[in-house]
């Protein structure tokens, strides 16, 4: 007989091993969620040393993205319920 096991149990160690903590994996998973309309302008690069690495295509979503950028942090922190990430850096998608 197969034993079911939840997903968290197996996903979690083996994100763990490749350096993508719970927590850096939570922030993938609500980033569309929490930033709403501007999910579709953007691309997560990675989370390095609390900075989290943000790709843009539009001068206008990156000027979106630095005016609500002390919101967006925080409101991801809460629902992570830690303070991973300190600030944001934005790239420019280059065309």
């Amino acid at each position: 007989m197969v034993k079911l096991v939840p997903i968290k149990d197996v996903l979690t160690p083996c994100l763990e091993k490749f350096t993508l903590g719970t927590g850096t994996y939570l922030i993938y998973q609500l980033w569309e969620k929490e930033i709403g309309k501007l999910s579709p302008h953007s691309r997560l690069l990675g989370i390095k040393k609390g900075y989290l690495e943000v790709e843009v295509n539009s001068p206008v979503a990156l000027q979106e993205f630095f005016l609500r950028k002390e919101e967006i942090i925080q409101r991801l922190n809460k629902k992570i319920g830690e303070k991973i990430i300190k600030d944001m850096r934005f790239h420019l998608a280059k065309k």
